[in-house]
């Protein structure tokens, strides 16, 4: 758990210290307070599974980063999201252990139906080699 606690935490700081991403929106946060205004990023979703091979123990942690706004358009959310693509095509997210990769799986923009705000999302994926037998 603390692998996986980790890597959220470096995730999530290093969203926050990103000086182009906080020039483009309101927060970067983990819980969304009620009264933050838009655009906003958020890590939501976080899910790691093992990945064991005859020789080795890992884990497998995929993130989802989504951005929020209530703007009509798209624009805002595509630049912001290509933001935080940059950032993390340039920095790794891993502590102890052995960094394997980090990748980007998919991005998405949609529009929510119940509320009409309209989000993007990122989802990370990250392999670490916990140990060796």
């Amino acid at each position: 758990m603390t692998t996986l606690f980790n890597a959220h935490h470096l995730l999530l700081s290093q969203l926050v210290e990103d000086e182009q991403l906080s020039s483009l929106v309101r927060g970067v946060f983990d819980y969304v307070p009620e009264e933050t205004e838009f655009p906003c990023v958020v890590l939501s979703e976080v899910v790691a599974s093992p990945q064991r091979t005859k020789t080795n123990k890992g884990v497998q942690v995929e993130f989802s980063i989504e951005v929020w706004n209530r703007k009509t358009g798209k624009s805002e959310i595509l630049n912001t999201l290509d933001c935080i693509e940059a950032l993390l095509e340039t920095k790794q997210i891993a502590e102890d252990a052995f960094f394997i990769s980090q990748e980007i799986n998919s991005i998405e923009v949609l529009k929510d139906e119940e509320t009409d705000y309209y989000q993007g999302k990122i989802k990370l994926k990250i392999l670490l080699d916990m140990e060796e037998f």
